[in-house]
């Protein structure tokens, strides 16, 4: 898939729409969206808000494994099962958010899910500000499961 496409099918999800999230980089098992620092995203001292960044976070996630699926999110469904994430410093500026599936693990979900139809993942996420300090990150865990007929 490519990065326009995805963005437009994280544009159906409201809250990804109303955040304006743009993917801008793909490559197998892994995503890297952004968004613009919108005065409705900031907190109460001017950096992006906690829950904006975790949406971030989240979305480039969904991206990783929606583009590494055969058919898409037409043919499976991923659903967020488990979150560590940690925030360790303020996000300054346009916020991007880095999401990888190990090597291993992607291979593990695609043969799982030819095999019984679903799978368990986890990804690895950065999500840091235009500054390039990292602000936040962490693990989330993931349950795919292909689409009924």
């Amino acid at each position: 898939m490519k990065p326009e496409m995805l963005t437009q099918m994280l544009a159906t999800v409201p809250f990804n729409g109303w955040m304006n999230v743009q993917v801008t980089d793909l490559k197998p098992g892994e995503a890297t969206c952004t968004l613009d620092p919108r005065k409705d995203l900031l907190n109460h001292i001017g950096t992006l808000h906690a829950a904006v960044q975790f949406g971030l976070a989240e979305s480039a996630c969904g991206v990783a494994i929606a583009s590494s699926l055969p058919g898409g999110l037409m043919a499976y469904t991923p659903l967020i099962t488990q979150v560590n994430f940690q925030y360790v410093a303020p996000l300054l500026g346009q916020g991007t958010a880095r999401a990888t599936i190990e090597p291993h693990a992607l291979q593990t979900m695609l043969s799982e899910l030819e095999n019984a139809g679903k799978t368990r993942v986890n990804v690895q996420v950065e999500v840091s500000g235009e500054d390039g300090v990292v602000a936040g990150s962490g693990t989330l865990a993931w349950y795919v499961r292909k689409n009924q007929s």
